[in-house]
């Protein structure tokens, strides 16, 4: 018998596509949340031996926002909307 594949995907991007939605203020309760629940989703994995593959993109490689900045890139892109660009964030 073959065993089956259960796959999730938990969206980490933590502020990005809810900039136009919400105000930080408002969403930061979110934030916080995700920095607490990610390690315990970890002690699960490892505490039940599920295997899992992590994956990081973006803003969320940077520390804080002073290291961000010194590696954004020296073009950026161009927004149809701007108020849906992280940059000018």
């Amino acid at each position: 018998m073959k065993n089956g594949t259960f796959t999730i995907s938990l969206d980490f991007e933590l502020f990005w596509g809810m900039r136009e939605k919400r105000s930080l203020e408002s969403y930061q309760e979110n934030l916080d949340g995700v920095r607490m629940a990610i390690p315990e989703i970890l002690k699960l994995f490892r505490n039940y031996d599920i295997h899992a593959t992590w994956a990081i993109v973006g803003f969320l490689f940077f520390d804080n926002f002073y290291e961000l900045k010194k590696h954004l890139p020296n073009i950026i892109p161009e927004y149809e909307e701007e108020n849906l660009s992280p940059y000018s964030y």
